[in-house]
């Protein structure tokens, strides 16, 4: 978890400040990878639940508000405020937009905030942009040390069931003995090997049944934004992002088509990223780092505002 976030029992984590937050990064040798500042708002939409986010794009003359959901994708990791896709976007339609992304979050945490949120809401003059990665059905089921604290969920029936979070409800095997044979994290390199090991494994240990909740909060998400008068949209990171690529056992064409049937009956959209972004052009993407470049993210504003109606 980054410095400038704190615990949070209901969603992993939050920002523990607002205002600007300063956020830099370097390679091994000293230089300088980015060296920039996020912009953190406080909530003040109306819900008992307040959870911080950065900046958007703030319209003065239109009446209507895209929101976005994701990950650091979606946040704009690594860029300035107004390089983000959900401010590329604004500036770029006039529409204010809502940037409710999140370093690390899962399917889970973007259900979470969803729900707290907009759920109870009129939507009629709001569209719902979520940046999807496979990866996210992943880390829906705490297999990453960084997210462990997430929220979990179970299905029961056609309903989804919040049990607390995910390190009281759900293990994974390895992580402790990684602890224990680091002698109690003293020796990172040991401690580092067998987790990665633990995390594979486990990766690749997945059934139907551990992703089962993810795509249950697709199709609850797509059914909820419609029927309270909103519009669903995924921009589907659909075919060889490097983030995609620990989620083995995910075959990216299934998990494509499945998306994409969860979400169109409730007359959800999903704009895959393929045919607008060459994945293997380095100029898309930060060096080093690997999180999509300010350049990624005018394409891809340009690529929304041309589709969403």
């Amino acid at each position: 978890m980054n410095s400038y976030f704190q615990y949070d029992s209901l969603m992993g984590y939050k920002f523990k400040d607002t205002g600007k937050l300063k956020a830099t990064e370097y390679f091994i040798g000293g230089d300088t990878i980015y060296n920039t500042y996020y912009t953190v708002l406080p909530d003040t939409m109306g819900s008992y639940y307040n959870y911080p986010f950065r900046k958007g794009y703030r319209s003065e003359s239109s009446d209507r508000e895209t929101v976005f959901l994701g990950c650091s994708v979606t946040m704009g990791e690594c860029l300035a405020d107004d390089q983000t896709l959900p401010y590329q976007y604004g500036k770029l339609t006039g529409i204010s937009t809502v940037n409710r992304g999140c370093n690390g979050f899962g399917i889970h945490q973007v259900y979470q905030t969803f729900k707290f949120k907009y759920a109870n809401q009129d939507n009629h003059k709001r569209v719902f942009v979520y940046t999807f990665l496979s990866d996210h059905l992943v880390r829906a089921n705490g297999i990453y040390t960084w997210n462990m604290a997430g929220p979990y969920f179970t299905v029961s029936g056609d309903s989804l069931i919040f049990k607390g979070p995910l390190f009281l409800n759900k293990k994974v095997k390895g992580l402790s003995l990684a602890y224990y044979a680091s002698f109690f994290g003293a020796f990172t390199f040991i401690r580092d090997n067998i987790q990665k090991i633990a995390v594979g494994k486990s990766i690749r240990e997945l059934t139907d049944d551990d992703i089962a909740p993810g795509y249950l909060m697709l199709r609850k998400m797509a059914e909820t934004i419609n029927r309270t008068g909103g519009k669903f949209v995924i921009l589907n990171w659909d075919s060889r992002y490097e983030a995609n690529n620990v989620s083995k056992a995910l075959d990216q064409n299934s998990v494509n088509r499945r998306i994409a049937g969860l979400v169109r009956p409730s007359g959800g959209l999903v704009l895959p990223v393929s045919p607008v972004i060459d994945f293997s052009d380095k100029k898309y993407f930060v060096p080093i780092d690997g999180h999509p470049a300010a350049t990624t993210y005018r394409l891809l504003a340009k690529y929304l505002a041309e589709n969403i109606r």
